[in-house]
């Protein structure tokens, strides 16, 4: 029980927070040579021409799938021009999915988690929308920027099925009302972490810079993002410089990576 909550807590906050709160501010310090506009990297990942496959483990056991596929969403077309075949002629934003499969031998363990991100030209979100699945059930948010309110559904694949809209304010009552449930998850996940993540006083710190990484007997030159979680979780991502994903270190032994650096 609790390895299943662990592991989908991680990658669906992580799966969230990538989208909602990359433009977020960052801080750690005066900035130094090796730091980057995270607007930059951004639109290197966002524009990325190649998708990514990553392994998901733990303590070095395949446990999950995670494929990783921007894409560059054209503006509706013009009437008087066109521009030549394979180009794109205006830009009309961005487009993230994300397919995350744990493949646990039981039945209880399979998860999937699909997620879509909509961002604008200038890079920031529009539309987040994702799925959690478990066979039968299914679990929906959505929600789009400017809103007040996120809508939720639930299905449980047989005679259970509801919508409800949340008031954004509402969210953040979320872990007061798991109360002792919180109990059930790990000592270093515990819930005065939660609640102040409720409380609004814990927002992610994000960071970008120039790094490097070792892919078989090379170094190559990588950006590296990086983000503090709930005051105290740390999160790492490994960005190619044309923008495509490589590697994310998570808590608790964790890590994705992708599988073309496997290969190399």
């Amino acid at each position: 029980m609790r390895g299943r909550l662990i592991t989908v807590g991680f990658a669906a906050f992580w799966a969230l927070m990538t989208g909602l709160l990359w433009r977020a501010e960052f801080g750690g310090g005066r900035p130094t040579v090796d730091d980057v506009p995270l607007d930059a990297v951004l639109g290197r990942v966002l524009s990325a021409a190649d998708p990514s496959q990553l392994r998901f483990r733990h303590h070095g056991d395949d446990i999950g799938v995670l494929r990783w596929m921007p894409s560059v969403v054209e503006a509706a077309p013009s009437t008087n021009a066109s521009a030549p075949e394979g180009m794109l002629e205006k830009l009309g934003g961005y487009h993230l999915d994300i397919d995350f499969n744990l493949t646990g031998e039981a039945p209880d363990r399979r998860w999937r988690l699909l997620a879509q991100l909509d961002f604008s030209t200038n890079q920031t979100w529009r539309e987040f929308h994702a799925r959690l699945i478990q066979r039968p059930v299914a679990f929906e948010i959505a929600t789009r920027a400017g809103d007040s309110q996120v809508t939720v559904r639930f299905e449980d694949g047989r005679t259970t099925r509801f919508e409800q809209k949340v008031a954004m304010q509402e969210l953040q009552q979320i872990p007061s009302m798991l109360g002792s449930y919180l109990q059930l998850l790990p000592g270093s996940l515990d819930a005065a972490s939660f609640h102040a993540a409720g409380d609004g006083t814990s927002g992610a710190v994000w960071t970008a810079r120039n790094d490097t990484l070792r892919i078989g007997p090379h170094r190559v030159r990588v950006y590296r993002v990086a983000a503090r979680l709930l005051r105290r979780y740390e999160v790492v991502a490994y960005f190619s410089r044309a923008g495509e994903l490589l590697r994310v270190s998570l808590p608790d032994h964790y890590s994705l990576t992708s599988e073309a650096v496997t290969v190399r």
